[in-house]
């Protein structure tokens, strides 16, 4: 309803106090003036009562009318049928105002009054708006911009286009609107038009604020509450603030949120704007449910709950009022209508008679008129009575049903009483009960990472204690899932810091093939490596090559014997999948089988710490359910983006971006593993250093890390950056199982 009054405001130019105070004036005019005077007298009645008492306006509007029909005024009739219009449509009579406003615009066609029309379409427009026929008000409002248009002022046809876009706000299409009301604010920013440059300004932030835009929204908001202050428009602080607190309530800024909407209660109540008290106690309930305060929330809903039954109750009794004096005035007419009549036909028979029996008929006839006049008026008196009994039972049914609604009422806040202590108790037993649970957690995280952490150990024996291809892979396999919740659980904390190789991820792929083969051959896996053997990645290769083990052992599980994976990798651009500002090249890898397939509804959750989408029969493949969560934080450290496809009966596809290296088809890479490790130099002083250590290092094997690290710790690195590198990778290569960069490291201490 306020964007109806705001329009109206504009279009018919009207001020409520000015008419007013104006309307006792006018009564005075109208008793004294003469027919044709009293025309314009009505209009002005009309207008002044719109938005005191709409009921009479329509009667004045009527009044007008018929006037300009007796005297043939065709453009006095026109107004008067805009203005029954309005006055109409304030009293909730939809159709009727668009009957007005149809036959008004219909005589301002027929004169060619284009301003006239133009502000009739405009109020077809508003009227079909409010009763959602979107594409009615969109044709009104439409033909009204282009009248306006053609008679050159900029004002109205910005006023128009505002209209239109908060039309298209109500159904949805906010590019639209935030379009329009852009380029009315080009034109009424260059205008004095203060008030509405205060609601379009707001009207642009809630677009902005519906379009997720927050930090526009804020900006334009922003702009609106410095213009409240510089004209001193209480209402448009209060309104604002209202909006801007929304804006920190769902952006989370509790604390700003907090003090806004208490300042914009204060304006509210300065300005004694009920609606708007009520709108600041519903924002401040909702604010302190955000921040879980729900005995505070309640309390400031009971006041909103109050206010908005205190405002229900006015319209009411203020819709009863003018219902009655809507029909006071119907039959006041009506009454002088009857009695006009009366006296007519007595005035023709007693001149009638007179003339006949000039004499002696006279005095009966004026007997009879007496007597026809006393039986009226007893008649009338009668009907008067029966009618205020009539009325007097309708005002103490009234009186009853408001004493039932208070009644409910009563009942009602005993039960919100009632619910607020429950949801006190309820509180207090889910706090208690949270605190357990995340007791409970951290103890089931310290021991998780605690008996992982111990695991190692054993799991190094048993690799070192077997030559057999079976045992080392299992063995490797059982450590890796080992590393996958050691991982899991230390980068979730912090961030993967990644020593960076131009690698082919070609030979990453078939590195990572040698650690799974066996589980392939016991399915009879068919698989496929497509990847361009020229291409070069920037990754690190200990780390890229666990992603794949992950990918490949999740890959196994869920294809069937004699079943197909194939890994293959596409060139694109970085906005294909990847959202960032970065203008690096991409390498999408996908990782594809021919299972079951994964439901629609799963995908979102696979890279989920513990999720298993579907229990099956894995043989020895085991699982925590942290291998694709580790890949998850893998490639979200290379700034990469990872995700899954998959079609039930199909199979599954899960696929990562990671970026190329800047010469990434450069064919004089050598393909090899481990890129860093063969181009790594090893200087002569530090290689004599190593060299009384290398065959106690070619005494273990990659997978006996305790010795292998027991060994590095008599190795002094301080002050030795090319000593320090050459242990770090031999961690990496320990930490990765990479038993192949182990000895490549080794043979550089040979060099001695």
């Amino acid at each position: 309803m306020n964007v109806k009054i705001y329009s109206l405001l504009f279009f018919l130019a009207l001020s409520q106090a000015v008419y007013a105070n104006n309307i006792d004036s006018l009564i005075v005019l109208l008793n004294k003036a003469n027919e044709p005077d009293k025309i314009d007298i009505f209009i002005q009645l009309s207008k002044a009562y719109w938005s005191i008492s709409p009921s009479k306006g329509v009667f004045y509007a009527n009044e007008a009318i018929k006037l300009t029909e007796k005297y043939q005024e065709p453009n006095n009739k026109a107004k008067a049928l805009l203005y029954g219009g309005v006055n109409n449509w304030f009293i909730g009579d939809y159709n009727n105002a668009i009957d007005y406003y149809q036959k008004s615009l219909t005589i301002a066609r027929k004169i060619n009054d284009k301003r006239l029309c133009a502000y009739n379409l405009n109020n077809l427009g508003m009227v079909h708006t409010y009763l959602k026929n979107y594409k009615a008000a969109i044709e009104n409002y439409t033909e009204s911009s282009h009248v306006i248009e053609e008679l050159g002022d900029k004002i109205e046809f910005a006023k128009i286009q505002n209209n239109i876009a908060e039309l298209n706000m109500f159904m949805g299409n906010l590019d639209t609107a935030l379009k329009l009301h852009l380029l009315v604010l080009n034109i009424i920013e260059k205008s004095d038009e203060q008030v509405f440059l205060i609601w379009l300004y707001n009207n642009i932030g809630t677009v902005y604020e519906k379009l997720e835009n927050s930090v526009l929204a804020l900006q334009y908001f922003d702009k609106a509450l410095k213009l409240s202050y510089e004209t001193n428009n209480t209402l448009g602080k209060s309104q604002t603030m209202n909006r801007i607190g929304k804006v920190y309530l769902s952006s989370k800024r509790y604390d700003e949120a907090n003090e806004i909407f208490f300042n914009a209660l204060k304006y509210a109540i300065d300005a004694s704007s009920k609606e708007i008290i009520n709108d600041s106690y519903r924002n401040i309930s909702e604010y302190y449910a955000a921040i879980e305060n729900y005995q505070k929330s309640l309390e400031y809903y009971m006041l909103f709950k109050q206010l908005s039954d205190s405002i229900l109750n006015e319209n009411k009794i203020r819709t009863i009022i003018e219902m009655q004096a809507r029909f006071d005035l119907e039959s006041v007419e009506n009454e002088n209508s009857l009695l006009q009549k009366n006296i007519e036909i007595n005035k023709l028979t007693i001149k009638k008679n007179t003339t006949q029996r000039r004499y002696l008929i006279i005095s009966l006839i004026l007997t009879f008129a007496l007597i026809a006049l006393i039986y009226s008026q007893l008649r009338i008196k009668k009907n008067r009575n029966q009618e205020l009994k009539e009325k007097n039972t309708l005002i103490n049914n009234q009186k009853e049903q408001l004493t039932e609604t208070l009644h409910q009422q009563q009942k009602l806040n005993d039960e919100l009483q009632r619910q607020k202590v429950e949801i006190q108790l309820q509180t207090k037993e889910l706090k208690a009960t949270n605190e357990k649970l995340v007791e409970l957690d951290q103890f089931k995280e310290g021991m998780t990472g605690m008996i992982v952490h111990d695991l190692k150990n054993p799991l190094n024996q048993i690799l070192q204690a077997t030559n057999l291809d079976r045992v080392k892979q299992s063995g490797k396999q059982m450590l890796n899932l080992v590393m996958n919740i050691l991982d899991v659980q230390k980068f979730e904390d912090a961030k993967m810091i990644l020593d960076y190789q131009n690698c082919s991820p070609y030979n990453i792929v078939q590195s990572a093939y040698k650690q799974v083969f066996i589980l392939i051959e016991e399915k009879n896996i068919t698989f496929e490596n497509k990847i361009d053997p020229n291409l070069r990645i920037k990754t690190e290769f200990e780390i890229l090559e666990r992603v794949f083990v992950n990918l490949f052992t999740n890959a196994i599980k869920f294809t069937p014997n004699n079943g197909k994976i194939t890994v293959c990798g596409e060139l694109q651009a970085n906005s294909e999948r990847q959202e960032n500002s970065s203008h690096i090249p991409l390498l999408l890898i996908k990782v594809s089988d021919t299972g079951q397939g994964i439901p629609s509804e799963n995908l979102p959750n696979v890279f989920e710490k513990f999720v298993q989408v579907k229990t099956i029969k894995s043989g020895s493949i085991r699982s925590t359910g942290l291998g694709l969560t580790f890949c998850k934080l893998a490639i979200h450290a290379h700034g990469g983006q990872i995700g899954a496809d998959s079609k039930i009966g199909e199979g599954t596809t899960l696929w990562f971006t990671i970026p190329l290296a800047t010469e990434f088809y450069n064919s004089a890479f050598a393909e090899t593993q481990q890129p860093q490790a063969e181009t790594f130099i090893l200087l002569r002083e530090n290689r004599q250093i190593l060299y009384p250590l290398l065959t106690q290092f070619k005494e273990f094997e990659v997978y006996e890390i305790s010795s292998i690290r027991q060994l590095l710790s008599n190795i002094d690195v301080n002050n030795n950056q090319n000593l320090r590198h050459w242990t770090q990778e031999l961690q990496n290569a320990l930490r990765a199982g990479n038993e192949e960069k182990y000895v490549k490291l080794l043979k550089l201490i040979d060099n001695a």
